[in-house]
């Protein structure tokens, strides 16, 4: 589903308010138990430029996942056409479509049923689109 409008017609506002990143100033919001809701971030938070980039995907798992995780991210990370090498790559030297990957992973690697995308085009390059589309 594609969410289409004029700049300023606060798409991005209803998009923060479903991640609950912020709050709806009137109105109720009802969400499903079994949703598992993912946005993909526009930009790569200072907090990861320093981390290897594994270490920025293992950042998104849960503590209960995180001692056994390591194996899922190198999976996610080799389907968007990272090499081994370059798992351990500071953030901060990877290159511009680099990071697309690394911010569409930390979208998918909990296997959300909903991710939301803010700027579609801003991060999905071919190889990207036709990962998504396969899963």
């Amino acid at each position: 589903m594609v969410l289409a409008g004029f700049n300023g017609a606060s798409k991005s506002t209803l998009l923060s308010i479903l991640n609950q990143s912020c709050e709806a100033d009137e109105g109720d919001i009802s969400r499903s138990r079994q949703l598992q809701l993912e946005s993909v971030e526009q930009f790569i938070s200072i907090d990861l430029m320093e981390l290897a980039l594994l270490e920025a995907l293992l950042d998104k798992l849960s503590n209960d996942e995180k001692d056994f995780g390591e194996y899922k991210i190198q999976q996610c990370l080799r389907e968007l056409s990272f090499n081994p090498a370059e798992f351990y790559y500071k953030v901060a030297d990877l290159s511009g479509g680099q990071k697309n990957h690394l911010i569409f992973a930390r979208a998918i690697i909990n296997a959300p049923n909903l991710i939301l995308f803010d700027e579609l085009t801003n991060h999905l390059d071919l190889q990207t689109l036709m990962f998504l589309r396969q899963n």
